[in-house]
């Protein structure tokens, strides 16, 4: 499902292991290269909204299912202790690029072959 209210706005979050922060990116829409001139506390606004709005689905699902997994606080502030927007897609030396190391893969080794 969605938890935007309209469609291209997709946000994917992850965590970060061992640590108390969460990654919000925006997916390869035309709304991606929008969220490149909005100011930072709307886009952080945007992802608090979209982030309740996902906890309290979650919430639901969990009160009505059998309870078999490990139960967690799904609650979320009002607003982040902290944040970073970057400007990933126009920024000059990433200009939006990614690279993904996987799990067991060195990624300094694998520059040296």
């Amino acid at each position: 499902g969605h938890a935007s209210a309209e469609h291209g706005k997709d946000i994917l979050f992850f965590t970060l292991r061992n640590a108390p922060i969460l990654v919000a990116i925006y997916g390869g829409s035309d709304y991606s290269e929008q969220i490149e001139d909005m100011h930072d506390e709307a886009v952080v606004f945007e992802c608090m909204k979209v982030l309740k709005k996902i906890c309290s689905k979650a919430i639901k699902a969990r009160d009505n299912s059998l309870r078999t997994r490990r139960q967690v606080d799904l609650t979320v502030p009002d607003w982040p202790i902290d944040y970073f927007v970057s400007r990933w897609g126009s920024d000059p030396f990433s200009r939006g690029a990614f690279c993904y190391v996987p799990p067991g893969v060195n990624g300094f080794e694998e520059l040296k072959a």
